[in-house]
């Protein structure tokens, strides 16, 4: 065994990571849950995810 390291995650990857399980927890896939997750992140300062347009899926 070697010895341990820690890492200290920011606010936002906190919310992020809590976000994407909690969209894994409902059963999406990988992919789905973290572009949900990063949507409601940026939904929620008031930004757009670039490249989507509203009213466009």
């Amino acid at each position: 065994m070697g010895d341990l390291e820690a890492r200290e995650y920011s606010r936002e990857d906190l919310l992020k990571i809590k976000l994407i399980w909690k969209y894994l927890a409902k059963g999406f896939k990988h992919k789905v849950a973290y572009e949900m997750a990063l949507e409601e992140l940026n939904v929620g300062v008031g930004c757009r995810l670039p490249g989507i347009e509203e009213g466009r899926n």
